[in-house]
């Protein structure tokens, strides 16, 4: 599975379709950058919550393995590993 975490401006739909033509599945997480403003913004937390909560549960339900990736591999990224990481802490 490859998990982006970008804005849709950002060329999503070329990614999702190239995981199409090769059969590997898609998930996206709308994530417009991860500065400070955006990540204490509550309404931004708790949409990430939410789609934290659905990839950690599909991929545990799935056994599948993933790659995210974001534009940069630097903030997003780290965000995105970060948060699944504390989402599994709390379910354990």
């Amino acid at each position: 599975m490859i998990i982006t975490a970008q804005a849709e401006a950002e060329m999503v739909v070329d990614v999702r379709r190239q995981c199409e033509k090769h059969g590997i599945k898609h998930f996206w997480i709308d994530l417009r950058g991860a500065n400070q403003t955006l990540m204490t913004d509550p309404k931004v937390i708790t949409g990430l919550r939410k789609k934290l909560r659905e990839l950690f549960i599909h991929l545990s339900n799935n056994k599948e393995r993933a790659m995210l990736h974001c534009a940069a591999g630097v903030h997003r990224t780290g965000t995105m590993g970060y948060g699944a990481y504390k989402t599994q802490a709390y379910d354990d």
